[in-house]
């Protein structure tokens, strides 16, 4: 993989995996700081290779090298002094980015963990897959108390979680409910299009819907906590869309390698 900088054009960081059963199973970049962290990971086919690698794009130099042979997923917190890493059997570790050390926080089970997300400073999102039963469900944790609570047995097909709202797929692909995480309170019920983004800041929930003829595909801007459609974008091929962390641009592109960036107009 390659990290670029977007304003320069020029790359950061590129990493090749030499092992080949190995993955890279996660990357993420903080908020707060010039770092990034990426796992390689071929579980339960261990390798030397395999760990947490956490770099300060600033420099391009590796700062640290991180153990959790069976982590998949990785979220820094929202100060940038911890990182959080999930493994394929439900453990939890939080790290201390400023000692290199670890609390776990959640032991193993038989459930995956498949989503991470900071609601704030604290509580921590997790959401779960049990693959006996098929269900989807979500865990709060404080992290510094190492505690959790509300699980609600979902039992949906899809979780999304993002800067403190969910949304919940209801079916396959379309039709899901969008919910506060910090209050439960349910913010709108949206048909007939499936999710594809939202921002917090912007009070923008992005989804994507087929055209009345369903011969094309559509992007639809709503209002975050009413639903509310606000103008849509008509494109005729897209398979994903990613919303920049400043809320301001749209990124479309599809499997033939197309790309396109959207302005993303303020209400």
């Amino acid at each position: 993989f390659e990290v670029w900088n977007t304003a320069t054009g020029k790359t950061l960081l590129s990493r090749d995996v030499a092992e080949s059963d190995a993955e890279i199973n996660d990357l993420i970049f903080s908020s707060k700081s010039d770092h990034f962290a990426y796992i390689i990971g071929g579980y339960p086919n261990l390798s030397p290779d395999d760990g947490i690698y956490i770099y300060d794009l600033s420099t391009g130099e590796q700062i640290e090298k991180l153990e959790h042979p069976t982590a998949q997923k990785t979220v820094f917190s929202h100060d940038g002094d911890h990182l959080v890493t999930a493994g394929y059997d439900g453990s939890l570790r939080l790290w201390d980015l400023r000692t290199d050390q670890f609390q776990e926080i959640r032991q193993a089970d038989k459930r995956s963990i498949f989503q991470l997300t900071f609601v704030n400073s604290d509580i921590l999102a997790v959401g779960l897959s049990d693959t006996t039963s098929n269900t989807n469900m979500l865990e709060y944790w404080n992290i510094k108390e190492k505690r959790a609570f509300g699980i609600p047995d979902l039992g949906q097909n899809t979780l999304y979680l993002k800067d403190g709202v969910a949304s919940i797929a209801l079916n396959h692909y379309f039709d899901f409910q969008l919910w506060s995480i910090d209050t439960g309170k349910d913010l709108a019920t949206i048909e007939n299009e499936g999710f594809q983004e939202l921002s917090v800041e912007q009070n923008l929930l992005i989804t994507s819907a087929l055209s009345e003829s369903e011969s094309s595909s559509i992007i639809n801007f709503h209002e975050l906590g009413t639903g509310k459609l606000l103008y849509t974008i008509n494109k005729l091929n897209f398979s994903s869309a990613l919303l920049s962390s400043d809320g301001k641009k749209l990124i479309l592109w599809n499997q033939d390698g197309n790309i396109e960036i959207w302005a993303v107009r303020k209400q």
